[in-house]
């Protein structure tokens, strides 16, 4: 309710500016932890419980989450911002889960939009881990995506996810070339 009253203020900035400053949009707060410390927020249990970054056992990821409140904090303004035509790039959404929950807020907002902007902008940063149902998503809905490889090829970070998913998730990790069928025309 306040990210829409707010939204409903302010109106939509994203793009607005010249050479020299331009407002892009939004970001909300990081959704899906992170590899390393083994709190990235998972659809599947870890193979090995990492411990999170408060040394608990994170077999899911983000196990602080219950003591923040929700595990996506920033979704409502996500979901508004999208509605409201906004450029929104959703940063450090590094596990699975933290991918399908952006998306799904994505798909909310598009649902019910307030302002129709012809070249929105909805971005997912990181992304080590996405599932293929998911990839599929993003390119039905133009999601823009930039991939972190240091997150699986940084020698610490791989030994953590290793530790924590075990090979074959790893492997799986980073698909930065799928085919998708049909296949899917790019338009940015």
């Amino acid at each position: 309710e306040d990210a829409e009253a707010l939204f409903r203020r302010i109106g939509n900035f994203s793009g607005f500016g010249d050479d020299m400053l331009r407002f892009e949009g939004v970001r909300p707060p990081a959704v899906g932890g992170n590899l390393e410390r083994g709190d990235a927020w998972t659809l599947q249990p870890k193979t090995h419980s990492y411990p999170d970054q408060k040394g608990n056992p994170s077999p899911n990821g983000n196990s602080y989450g219950e003591e923040w409140g929700e595990l996506f904090r920033g979704r409502s303004m996500v979901v508004q911002a999208v509605r409201y035509g906004w450029n929104v790039s959703a940063d450090h959404t590094v596990g699975d889960r933290a991918v399908r929950e952006v998306l799904n807020a994505y798909e909310e907002g598009l649902k019910d939009p307030v302002v129709k902007r012809p070249g929105q902008r909805l971005t997912i940063n990181h992304t080590p881990m996405a599932s293929m149902d998911d990839i599929k998503r993003m390119a039905k809905m133009k999601v823009m995506v930039s991939m972190g490889p240091m997150h699986i090829f940084t020698p610490r970070w791989l030994e953590a996810g290793l530790a924590s998913y075990g090979t074959e998730r790893v492997n799986d990790m980073m698909p930065v070339k799928v085919e998708l069928e049909p296949p899917v025309a790019r338009v940015f």
